[in-house]
């Protein structure tokens, strides 16, 4: 493989980190219902996935890879920093309520 190839294959892993793991519940108190995941880090940008569908969630981090990172979650679709209704930077531990939740983002605060 050459020097190149390998360079990009390197820096497209990098910008792809995967700082948390997120599982929605459709109901309230992360149980029953067929539940999704959404992995992701800073790079993705304001996100409204399963989002008015699902009621709960349980975030955990990936690891040490988060550190810098706090996730988000907003009242308003477009992830405005004044509609801020939960954030988190470690593993929660628990089921946190996301039914008024209309968009999250994860903040790289490096």
């Amino acid at each position: 493989m050459h020097t190149t190839t390998l360079a990009l294959i390197f820096s497209v892993a990098l910008s792809q980190v995967a700082a948390y793991d997120i599982t929605f519940w459709a109901n309230k108190g992360c149980r029953s219902g067929a539940p999704v995941h959404w992995m992701g880090g800073p790079n993705q940008g304001c996100r409204q996935d399963w989002l008015g569908t699902y009621a709960s969630a349980m975030v955990k981090s990936t690891g040490s890879v988060d550190d810098n990172f706090m996730l988000v979650f907003f009242s308003s679709p477009d992830c405005n920093p004044d509609t801020i209704i939960w954030n988190g930077d470690e593993n929660t531990g628990g089921c946190i309520e996301v039914n008024n939740a209309k968009s999250f983002e994860v903040w790289d605060l490096s």
